[in-house]
């Protein structure tokens, strides 16, 4: 098929639409992408047929992605994803927790880890890649290695999966480091599908499913209208389906239930655009997740040492610059299969996403660089003139005398570069500025029109070593008045005009 690519990008303003990229290109001696009548030269489908974003692809490891999605929607009072251990779920698991040395032949003893000091495999391990499980089992056979590099092995069932979990020690012990684990997904699909039997039992109401893809369909594909996305492509949909021309079978594995969530569902750029609508909003209307549950969510648990990429839960982080050279976050997930590659990140900062679906030899990670290089600059720039349109300017009391607060952009950040109350200059009486102006941040505290103004502890700042983070220390004061905290600024409607008001000083100023 060649190499397609749908990029989908989704602001977090509701009045913004989704902007949607659709780039096509076929290895082939063709001087153009598409004839004048707007098809492709190679297989002569229209251009909305051959490029579209609801063309159908294999997603690979974006599988867990949707099935996260779920499994933070499931009722506590079921499903604890913090703390249950797979053993409630599951109760023939049984986790191989002694080292490999137990299998080898060493003159020196071993002292066998006291059991106390084991710690369980909980949903937490399992989601984050913490558990030291290994990466798929069971583990391909490798005969006279390493002159064969080659193994075999087929996707199989649960029993054997079980069995080899019992006796393959783990790859490291738990919460040492992520390991990125196949086996680990897996087992959290069980768990969840396991849940269905305690709901029933609670409720006979309960309309209960049996397997993985039953209940995703039931609880995220058709809430969310995602009508490209299933585990066995209908057959009214087949001419939907990207297949690659050097590997046309891998269009129809069957990952069986054993691995559907980890690797076993089609979809399309248009149906992952639409959930990560919804995670970069979650408060708008039909969203799954509340507000705080995608802010615990989007966090990383692990830091690798380049200080660039980080894991998640199961978010594969990597960190990109911004417009102000400021490293931004962005979460998501990359597959890699033989003819099908994705990637599907979001950027909570900016508020969107890109999603690249690829069928072919070439993998999908430069796409979305690309991608992300080209559109970065115009979301800074967008998010930097709505921020102008709410908050800068000069900001002065109703005598434009007594108070004026003057805010900037400044390299992408919201800054005060006077701060004048009932005529005391806050920022150069107060003796964090022995040396003069400094401007000062404005810290957003996740409600609307919000801050907190940014003083920190400008003299811990300056310290080589300083004891504790400035910010994390000192953005909230121990002294208050009239029950405000000093530096609280919040923006709103008063008397019919916008105005910026500072509860502490009893300051009300309008722009």
């Amino acid at each position: 098929m060649g190499l397609f690519i749908t990029g989908g990008l989704a602001a977090l303003r509701p009045t913004l639409d989704l902007y949607l990229v659709s780039v096509g290109r076929r290895r082939r001696s063709t001087s153009t992408l598409f004839t004048d009548s707007g098809q492709c030269p190679c297989c002569s489908l229209l251009w909305s047929r051959c490029c579209s974003r609801r063309r159908v692809s294999y997603l690979g490891a974006e599988s867990c992605l949707l099935f996260q999605g779920i499994i933070i929607c499931v009722d506590p009072n079921l499903l604890n994803l913090r703390d249950d251990p797979v053993e409630k779920f599951l109760p023939d698991f049984n986790c191989q927790t002694r080292a490999w040395t137990h299998r080898l032949d060493f003159d020196d003893e071993y002292e066998e880890e006291d059991p106390s000091h084991n710690h369980p495999i909980t949903l937490r391990t399992l989601t984050c890649h913490m558990s030291g499980l290994g990466t798929l089992y069971p583990t391909k056979i490798v005969n006279n290695w390493p002159t064969n590099q080659r193994g075999t092995q087929d996707f199989t069932n649960r029993e054997d999966i079980m069995d080899c979990i019992k006796i393959t020690p783990l790859v490291t012990t738990p919460y040492s480091f992520p390991i990125y684990s196949s086996v680990g997904i897996t087992l959290l699909g069980w768990c969840n599908v396991a849940t269905e039997e305690i709901a029933f039992t609670r409720d006979p109401t309960h309309l209960k499913v049996e397997n993985h893809a039953l209940q995703l369909e039931r609880d995220i594909f058709d809430p969310l209208g995602m009508y490209d996305s299933y585990f066995d492509v209908p057959e009214r949909k087949i001419d939907r389906l990207a297949v690659a021309s050097f590997s046309a079978p891998e269009a129809t594995i069957d990952f069986t239930d054993a691995y559907n969530p980890i690797a076993g569902q089609y979809g399309s750029a248009h149906d992952l655009v639409k959930f990560f609508q919804f995670i970069l909003n979650p408060k708008q209307p039909g969203s799954l997740l509340k507000a705080y549950e995608v802010r615990e969510w989007l966090r990383p648990v692990h830091t690798w040492e380049d200080g660039l990429k980080e894991v998640g839960a199961p978010w594969e982080i990597v960190k990109i610059q911004d417009s102000y050279g400021r490293r931004r976050r962005w979460y998501g997930k990359s597959g890699e299969m033989t003819s099908y590659h994705s990637a599907a990140y979001i950027n909570p900062e900016s508020s969107y996403g890109v999603v690249v679906l690829m069928a072919g030899r070439t993998g999908a990670l430069e796409a979305f660089h690309h991608i992300v290089s080209t559109f970065q600059p115009a979301f800074d720039a967008l998010l930097a003139d709505r921020v102008s349109d709410l908050y800068v300017g000069i900001w002065r009391s109703e005598d434009e005398e007594t108070s004026e607060v003057i805010l900037e952009v400044v390299n992408g950040a919201l800054k005060i570069l006077r701060l004048k109350l009932n005529e005391v200059e806050l920022l150069e009486a107060s003796d964090d500025y022995p040396d003069g102006f400094v401007p000062i941040e404005l810290w957003h505290t996740g409600r609307k029109d919000e801050f907190r103004i940014g003083l920190g502890l400008e003299k811990v700042k300056k310290q080589p070593l300083p004891s504790a983070d400035p910010y994390f220390m000192g953005l909230d004061g121990p002294m208050a008045i009239n029950g405000f905290p000093l530096n609280l600024m919040v923006f709103g409607y008063y008397k019919d005009a916008r105005v910026m008001r500072v509860p502490s000083a009893n300051a009300i100023l309008r722009r």
